[in-house]
């Protein structure tokens, strides 16, 4: 098992785990696909542009992935992977072009619902949608994809118990993504199509002194973080400004945060 969390904490390390934060953001675009794998890899079709190829950056599940980034086609490597593990692929690629997967079916996609109205308005950061659109009938949830997950931001209930047709999200530095999840009485699950905001540098910084921390690890603002032992062990997770650490044992951590990534001296 030791074995296992130090190869997964030097991928951790060499590779870009958390969204980018280029200062040439808004001049790229991405492409998302996700669904459940079937033991195959993805192929893709990737455009000659007058700069080089189409796809600048691909990552899997929010890890950046190696590919073959001068050639017009290349194999998305996804060995490793469990069957039926829910995957989500991401790629950064220019303006100008769109790269296609030419055999996206060997992912199981889960089934989508419709909501035109589902939107993320990026002078307010609130995402917004239309609640007469929702069926009266079922279960809704917004989730966020974060550090390689979906995780839940917010219950919103049934169309009758909801207030407010907007919502606050705690954003990263980058690129953000966001779904809707309904849920039916006989379990029944479907999403709506993702929607992504792209968000400039909130310049959160961690203010304790020297990264040494006794019982609270204090950022700037609110952001989603995640802790994990120098032996690759995940701790927590959460969104926070303030989170209390006491209970952990003396040593270093890793603190993810706001797309960066910072090592803190628990006292």
């Amino acid at each position: 098992m030791k074995r296992f969390f130090s190869l997964f904490l030097l991928l951790f390390l060499s590779t870009n785990y958390l969204f980018p934060q280029d200062n040439d953001i808004d001049n790229e675009n991405y492409t998302v696909i996700e669904g459940k794998y079937t033991g195959k890899n993805l192929v893709v079709l990737n455009p000659s542009i007058d700069d080089g190829f189409c796809v600048k950056k691909l990552l899997v599940n929010g890890r950046e992935v190696d590919f073959a980034h001068n050639s017009n086609s290349f194999e998305i490597p996804l060995k490793g992977y469990v069957n039926q593990q829910l995957i989500t692929i991401q790629m950064q690629h220019s303006e100008e072009c769109s790269p296609i997967i030419v055999n996206s079916s060997n992912l199981i996609v889960e089934r989508e619902f419709a909501l035109p109205s589902f939107n993320f308005v990026k002078k307010t950061r609130l995402i917004t949608w239309d609640i007469k659109e929702l069926d009266s009938l079922k279960y809704y949830t917004i989730e966020q994809f974060v550090y390689g997950r979906w995780i839940v931001v917010k219950e919103l209930g049934t169309p009758a118990n909801m207030a407010f047709n907007t919502f606050p999200p705690v954003v990263n530095s980058g690129i953000n993504f966001f779904r809707m999840k309904e849920k039916g009485k006989d379990g029944k699950i479907l999403i709506s199509p993702i929607i992504k905001a792209k968000i400039p540098n909130r310049y959160v910084e961690i203010k304790n002194r020297k990264m040494r921390v006794t019982s609270e690890l204090e950022f700037s603002d609110v952001v989603h973080y995640e802790i994990i032992t120098e032996n690759g062990f995940f701790v927590k997770s959460g969104t926070a400004k303030t989170v209390d650490v006491s209970d952990l044992t003396k040593g270093n951590y890793f603190v993810n945060y706001d797309g960066k990534q910072a090592i803190f001296v628990k006292k």
